[in-house]
């Protein structure tokens, strides 16, 4: 290795050869050992993970363990019940789905004119969200792809999640989604949980709401089925905190409804109210210290059920996400960055 003619040394005087790693560990790792290691991780089993990626179960297992040794770490603890990740192989492979990713719709970007990116794109959204998102998403995809059409629809987290593991929907974001082999799940944000309410003496609005306080307030809280009536429930029974639930609503704008003609308070994430809040016609604290919350992703779907369409409004889904919570109009909102 040369520079204006002449050779570079170390200090002790030797010279620096071509692919010299400087004491570092090269790193052996390629696309296929990525490949690899999500398709374990997703299905739990080798064989399994085998027959995805059409390939003799040994040749797999040698690419993991050739990548383990490269790394000097375990990707993977065997158990009788399966292939679970280690902590080191949970943020490899959480960054290795990032990588293809984004290396996949880098080389779609280069093959294809934005143009020439067409057809419809179904995607799914919690009634909570749809207010922020619906018509700036609509904006953004047809601005940079025109032939794509959006078909969107609204349901609740599992309803989404099973859309999108059906072929019914390409892309949904929404809370706490579960692992599955049929989609790629992509954390985005963590965003606190609210107490929502009339302004009043009931409630001091400082920095927080306790817990505690629930206790003391009629509230309105969603069905049995909804994320957040979990999160209240198991939160409120830990600290063995009774509820005073005067009626139940899934329905944002209902709630909302509810609340105005004073009813009660509810519990609510930040986006669901962020329109009303900017206009002050509500007060919202977050509730608890540290705050309830719960974690929202892109789900995706995974493998051939991907388009090529779906995967652009997917970027920039998420791109446009980002930006909203870079701007504070999700409130309470925090960017996950695994880089």
């Amino acid at each position: 290795m040369t520079t204006l003619g002449l050779p570079l040394t170390r200090e002790n005087g030797d010279q620096i050869k071509p692919g010299d790693t400087f004491g570092r560990k090269p790193s052996n790792m390629d696309l296929q050992q990525l490949r690899a290691i999500i398709a374990i991780a997703e299905t739990g089993s080798v064989t399994k993970a085998a027959e995805r990626l059409n390939i003799v179960q040994p040749a797999l297992s040698r690419r993991v363990r050739l990548l383990e040794d490269a790394l000097g770490k375990r990707i993977f603890d065997r158990t009788h019940a399966g292939m679970r990740l280690t902590e080191e192989g949970e943020r490899l492979v959480q960054v290795a789905k990032q990588a293809l990713f984004l290396l996949d719709q880098a080389v779609a970007d280069i093959s294809q004119t934005e143009h020439s990116i067409g057809g419809v794109v179904t995607v799914g959204l919690l009634p909570s969200t749809c207010e922020l998102l619906a018509g700036d998403l609509v904006h953004v995809v047809k601005d940079r792809f025109p032939n794509v059409r959006l078909r969107l629809c609204s349901g609740y987290a599992g309803e989404l999640q099973e859309w999108v593991e059906n072929g019914v929907a390409d892309i949904a974001l929404l809370y706490d989604p579960k692992e599955s082999a049929s989609v790629q799940v992509r954390p985005l944000l963590d965003e606190p949980l609210f107490l929502v309410g009339l302004r009043g003496s009931e409630v001091e609005w400082r920095d927080y709401a306790p817990l505690s306080i629930l206790a003391r307030l009629s509230l309105i809280v969603p069905t049995g089925n909804h994320s957040i009536r979990g999160l209240i429930e198991r939160a409120c029974a830990a600290s063995q905190i009774p509820l005073n639930i005067v009626a139940e609503a899934d329905d944002s704008p209902l709630t909302k409804a509810l609340l105005m003609a004073g009813v009660g308070y509810t519990v609510l994430a930040g986006i669901a109210v962020a329109e009303d809040l900017q206009r002050n016609r509500i007060a919202a604290v977050p509730i608890g210290k540290p705050p309830l919350q719960r974690r929202v992703a892109l789900v995706i779907a995974s493998g051939n059920r991907l388009t090529e369409s779906a995967a652009c409004v997917a970027q920039l889904f998420e791109a446009r996400v980002k930006e909203i919570v870079r701007q504070n109009r999700w409130p309470g909102a925090r960017w996950i960055d695994f880089d």
